[in-house]
């Protein structure tokens, strides 16, 4: 609708993801976004556990 460049469309994890059925899937993105996500999610609850709160 906008016609935005490709390589906006590529910003998001959701350019990435193959559109099913028009596209072929593509396993090692989808993995490779699920490890990214699952690396993210793990520093994420780290620095949820080291932050520095006083009561």
């Amino acid at each position: 609708m906008l016609q935005f460049p490709e390589w906006m469309a590529k910003l998001t994890p959701f350019g990435h993801i193959p559109k099913l059925p028009v596209e072929d899937m593509d396993f090692m993105k989808v993995f490779m976004l699920t490890i990214i996500a699952i690396l993210l999610l793990a520093a994420g609850f780290l620095g949820y556990n080291k932050r520095d709160i006083r009561g």
